[in-house]
């Protein structure tokens, strides 16, 4: 419920006779963003497509939908992406929508269909051109187009997808005005073609998305009926959506960083910084700041690489710090602050189970062999059979001067001191 870097430390309790609690417990931390998005779906009329596509977007959390008509006033820049079905019509020329979207920089999405004004449509810069002389169109299914990376796609929906009933498009001849990104060609009856089912395009701001026909509402139905489930449906929808909709980070300043290190790891972090046109530079300096858990402070200054910075802070002791890093910027000061944890190295109480493979490696490379328990008697054998392992006895002699024994003296000097007095004492000499 709270944005920002959450530290979570996940524990487990103990058994009866474990070894070892050490490694029952782990620090993570998660950057938590607000990526709830909203949606907006207007179309040109009531159609089945609409409740279709409603449903498939909010199969996820992280979008709310609101389906409406043109005949209502909405403001496009309250929205993350705008879906026009069967817009710009004869009806509906929407004219407004398309000047707030083109202002605003509102990504869109056009589905188009036998209601869409072809002429309206090639209007609108969408990088497709539709030339038609006659109101008719076209039953056609999908393929996929291999080539295709803007984002991924399972093999479950390359299967799939080819299977699902024919969309209506509009006749006549296509023409792409801009480079797109062609995710589904059409296909009439047994004939592949060239000619696309659904792009996706953008100048570097204004994206926009473009699927050439509707009855999307058959593919969700098609697929229950199939498999019982909504899968391939939702996978197509929410990726398209995703990819129209998603947030760019405009900050000016991004820090790159782990959030967890082990102790005998070094801490490192990368930085990149932006000027007013968002290109990289790297003329300012950068300089972080981490604190422990006891209030010490470390004060780091960033290196300048081609167009980034880095820094290497080496090994700091196991706990939890805390970082603030800033960089001023055409006299602004921009910051970024953050946790990280450096973790003990534990590996004996981590890892309580002998690398078996490990071992056997270790002994054969180095010309020896492994033995289990159950095999000692073996290992007296293997021992003795051997003809490089001999009994050797090594002696070592040393020669000294008698005269070096400065005790031995001694004690003669005391023995004669003892008997000339007793001889004096005595009388007998």
């Amino acid at each position: 419920k709270k944005t920002g870097m959450a530290h979570y430390k996940i524990s487990l309790s103990s058994v009866k006779g474990e070894m070892t609690t050490i490694n029952n417990e782990q620090d993570i931390y998660i950057q938590i963003v607000d990526s709830k998005q909203k949606i907006l779906i207007i179309g040109n009329a009531p159609h089945p497509d609409l409740g279709a596509i409603k449903k498939g977007i909010e199969s996820s959390e992280n979008y709310t939908v609101k389906v409406t008509l043109p005949s209502q006033n909405v403001n496009v820049k309250d929205y993350n992406l705008v879906i026009l079905h069967n817009l710009p019509s004869v009806a509906n020329p929407i004219k407004d929508i398309i000047s707030q979207l083109s202002a605003s920089k509102t990504p869109c999405w056009y589905i188009l269909g036998t209601q869409t004004s072809l002429s309206l449509f090639n209007n609108t810069g969408s990088g497709l051109q539709i030339v038609s002389g006659e109101s008719s169109s076209n039953q056609v299914l999908a393929i996929v187009n291999p080539g295709f990376s803007r984002f991924t796609i399972t093999d479950e929906f390359k299967k799939n997808i080819s299977a699902f009933p024919p969309l209506t498009v509009p006749f006549g001849q296509y023409k792409e005005t801009t480079d797109n990104a062609v995710l589904l060609f059409q296909q009439i009856g047994t004939l592949s073609t060239q000619t696309p089912l659904q792009i996706f395009n953008d100048d570097g701001e204004f994206r926009k998305g473009i699927l050439c026909g509707e009855g999307v509402w058959r593919w969700r139905l098609y697929e229950y009926a199939a498999n019982s489930n909504f899968n391939v449906f939702n996978e197509w929808l929410l990726k398209s959506v995703q990819n129209l909709s998603v947030k760019e980070n405009r900050t000016r300043f991004r820090l790159i960083n782990k959030n967890n290190f082990a102790e005998n790891e070094p801490v490192t972090f990368n930085a990149d910084v932006y000027n007013d046109n968002y290109e990289l530079i790297n003329t300012p300096d950068v300089t972080i700041v981490l604190k422990n858990s006891d209030n010490k402070t470390f004060t780091y200054n960033f290196s300048k690489t081609d167009k980034g910075y880095t820094l290497n802070a080496g090994f700091l002791p196991s706990g939890q710090y805390t970082y603030k890093a800033e960089v001023k910027v055409n006299e602004k000061i921009n910051q970024v602050s953050g946790q990280l944890s450096v973790s003990a190295l534990q590996v004996e109480q981590i890892e309580t189970v002998a690398d078996h493979r490990l071992l056997y490696t270790l002994a054969v490379k180095s010309g020896g062999k492994m033995f289990y328990p159950d095999e000692l008697k073996n290992l007296s054998n293997e021992l003795l059979a051997r003809k490089d392992i001999k009994t050797l006895s090594y002696s070592h002699y040393k020669l000294r001067n008698l005269v070096d024994w400065k005790l031995i003296f001694y004690i003669l000097l005391a023995m004669l001191t003892v008997e000339w007095f007793l001889r004096k004492r005595t009388g007998t000499y």
